[in-house]
């Protein structure tokens, strides 16, 4: 599995209390990232203007993996 790598990644957070006080302003994904590295990625949240509101989010990642040609270092299109 060392030759893979993941791509498209974003974290998706889920709300479990006063989930309609926060709203998703911005993603900011990872385009690639090599098997057993690490890398971040960031969701914008908003709440409304002087809302006293407490929550507590579960993050979700989803991402491609994608196989790489050990020859080339580069992502398979198809893996």
């Amino acid at each position: 599995m060392d030759l893979a790598e993941a791509r498209h990644c974003c974290t998706h957070p889920s709300c479990f209390t006063s989930k309609e006080d926060f709203e998703e302003e911005a993603v900011v994904p990872l385009a690639a990232m090599p098997y057993d590295g690490t890398a971040e990625t960031y969701v914008v949240l908003a709440k409304p203007e002087g809302a006293m509101t407490l929550g507590n989010f579960v993050n979700i990642l989803r991402f491609t993996v994608k196989e790489v040609d050990p020859s080339t270092g580069e992502a398979e299109e198809d893996g």
